[in-house]
């Protein structure tokens, strides 16, 4: 299963999401987090891949349930070429710097085929975009990794 971190002792409060795992050998290979030193909640398969497409994110936790915030994928997110180009170099940097410290982590290969497809992408051709530039790379047959995987 599936899984979601908080900031521990953190029921009710908005903004404490950290990351997202999509099962338990995925966290136990992130650097310096603990089962200990945050709060985990289980999802689903779909609520996780729904979270990585854009669709929604858990906004907080009631200690025991979360809170979803469900997200508008008929927004268009990225009306111009810039705005999109920024959104991926920021991606880009982060990724990178994670892939320099977890070259051993079992996210490492997906994340590194991904990186390739964005880089080697026609910004142009494609904006603007209809919710997130996961969803895109989704239905471009693609296998995004969302930033919150890179712990």
């Amino acid at each position: 299963m599936a899984k979601v971190f908080f900031v521990k002792n953190s029921a009710n409060q908005d903004g404490c999401l950290l990351k997202i795992a999509s099962n338990d050998n995925m966290f136990a290979n992130h650097n310096g987090y603990n089962s200990n030193l945050v709060d985990s909640f289980e999802i689903s398969d779909a609520d996780f891949n729904d979270i990585v497409s854009g669709e929604k994110i858990p906004k907080s936790h009631d200690g025991t349930n979360l809170i979803w915030n469900n997200l508008d994928s008929s927004i268009v997110e990225f009306n111009t070429e810039e705005g999109l180009k920024n959104y991926l170099s920021n991606y880009v940097l982060i990724a990178e710097n994670w892939m320099k410290k977890n070259n051993e982590h079992p996210l490492y290969n997906k994340l590194q085929t991904y990186l390739s497809w964005i880089k080697s992408l026609d910004t142009s051709s494609i904006t603007p975009i209809s919710g997130s530039f996961e969803k895109y790379a989704l239905s471009q047959a693609k296998e995004p990794v969302h930033n919150l995987e890179l712990i």
